[in-house]
């Protein structure tokens, strides 16, 4: 299910976002990641959402719901991708009334 707000997070500690759309698999697509293969433990990306209370988009962040929306967390998901999440939707939201391009967060 695609909730505001909705990244890609690859192994990498890359984290993909489109504004102006939630939805996971124009996400994939306007980054020019393949999606096709659907073997979830062969991947090296995770769908992820961000979801303020009651859709609350005024509420602290702090109060906000962290989800991997995927059957499983993959094994590789580590504190270092929620920290790249957090850090993505972050600009997202200073961002989100700009232009409709796919923004990337690189983990040091």
């Amino acid at each position: 299910m695609c909730n505001f707000a909705s990244f890609i997070v690859e192994r990498s500690g890359t984290v993909h976002w489109c504004a102006g759309t939630d939805n996971h698999h124009e996400i994939l697509s306007r980054a020019g990641i393949d999606d096709s293969r659907s073997e979830f433990a062969y991947r090296g990306w995770a769908k992820v959402e961000v979801i303020p209370p009651d859709l609350d988009r005024t509420r602290p962040v702090s109060e906000w719901s962290f989800r991997i929306d995927e059957v499983t967390t993959p094994d590789w998901f580590e504190a270092g991708h929620y920290r790249v999440t957090l850090t993505a939707l972050a600009q997202r939201l200073k961002a989100e009334a700009g232009a409709y391009n796919v923004r990337y967060t690189q983990s040091s």
